[in-house]
């Protein structure tokens, strides 16, 4: 195995741990808002958006028929975590936007996500902190979310 290889393996093995130990809480929250999947989907979707997403390009990222993602989006506005209003320019097409309600949830679950990845991180020492800080810059320079994030 090449210096990559187990590169790679070290890195993957440290998501997979942090992920699994978030995984518990992150779903009991998700659970406990009784959201299916599509719904948590459509709703990270909206919580990354940019602008209102009319519901066909919403159904498109979720990868549903226009008129299932249309059904999502109807429970979300009932459960009040978006909100749905037609287009100024075309009244035809429905925009829909993540409210506050949603955002706080999208919010938690990332939260979740955070503590657990804190928790493996704080298990190193700060000689042991520094070193994989320093290694992963290099990588973090390079990366397409870096250059997207630098634009």
């Amino acid at each position: 195995m090449n210096s990559h290889d187990r590169l790679f393996d070290a890195i993957h093995g440290f998501f997979a741990t942090c992920m699994a130990a978030g995984d518990s809480d992150t779903v009991d929250h998700l659970v406990e808002m009784e959201l299916s999947l599509s719904q948590v989907k459509a709703l990270f979707v909206l919580a990354q958006a940019q602008e209102p997403l009319p519901i066909h390009v919403l159904a498109d990222h979720i990868r549903l028929s226009v008129g299932a993602a249309g059904r999502t989006v109807d429970l979300l506005v009932t459960a009040g975590m978006a909100e749905r209003r037609e287009s100024p320019a075309d009244r035809r097409v429905k925009l829909v936007t993540i409210t506050q309600a949603g955002q706080d949830a999208t919010e938690a679950h990332l939260e979740h996500k955070k503590a657990a990845m804190r928790a493996q991180i704080d298990r190193l020492d700060a000689a042991e902190a520094d070193r994989l800080h320093d290694a992963l810059i290099p990588l973090l320079r390079s990366s397409t979310l870096e250059q997207e994030l630098s634009a």
